[in-house]
């Protein structure tokens, strides 16, 4: 089971065989970890090679920026007061804006960058960082519960690693004395609470790298 990025937002993706469905009562390694901020070397923006994933750090937070492919009939613009097309652009999709567009097969297709604060301002995500120099974990709030994503600057680049786990058998995480059992659709949800001292076997096991952004 991994937890990976959509264009959005962060969301769990389920094999069709999981049972179990793990969670963290608190952030990793340890709440007193926490930073507002990656240090200022690390600012800038970390893109993916087709550029639909963008990570954005200066001295606000961390910045997920992404790319919605969406399409509108030529027909509906044709009748709608609120859209219009000038020069290969849509205006009406955006507020106070316009965006480059394409018209196939009788729609204009056009590209919508989404900006999503996922450390800073109301974010209830939080960022802390490792023993290891360039090395964060950001939690994910959710619902009362964290998901953690392994953040690693590395010269350029930044290497992303998710959670994932097979999520088919109990006792993945035996190893972490404390945790908590319940049951939810089906599927018994997990929440860990390890020590700080277990977090390097959580990152070797179960924190693995499957996204390279280059600034």
């Amino acid at each position: 089971m991994k937890i990976v990025a959509s264009i959005i937002t962060l969301l769990v993706v389920f094999s069709s065989n999981a049972q179990y469905s793990y969670y963290f009562a608190e952030p990793l390694p340890s709440a007193e970890n926490k930073v507002d901020v990656v240090k200022e070397k690390y600012f800038g923006r970390y893109a993916t090679k087709d550029g639909t994933i963008t990570y954005s750090f200066d001295s606000k937070g961390m910045t997920l920026i992404s790319t919605t492919i969406s399409a509108i009939s030529k027909e509906k613009v044709r009748e709608s007061s609120q859209y219009s097309v000038r020069n290969g652009y849509i205006f009406g999709v955006e507020k106070n804006d316009s965006v480059p567009c394409i018209l196939e097969e009788g729609f204009y297709h056009f590209a919508v960058r989404n900006y999503d604060a996922f450390v800073g301002a109301t974010s209830k995500n939080i960022l802390t960082a490792t023993a290891t120099p360039g090395e964060y974990v950001l939690n994910v709030y959710d619902n009362g519960k964290y998901v953690p994503q392994l953040l690693r600057f590395n010269g350029k680049k930044l290497e992303v690693s998710h959670f994932d786990y097979s999520g088919e058998e109990p006792g993945e995480f035996s190893y972490i004395t404390e945790q908590e059992e319940l049951a939810l659709d089906g599927i018994k949800l997990i929440i860990l609470k390890p020590e700080a001292s277990d977090f390097d076997r959580i990152a070797s096991q179960a924190l693995m790298e499957d996204m390279t952004l280059k600034k």
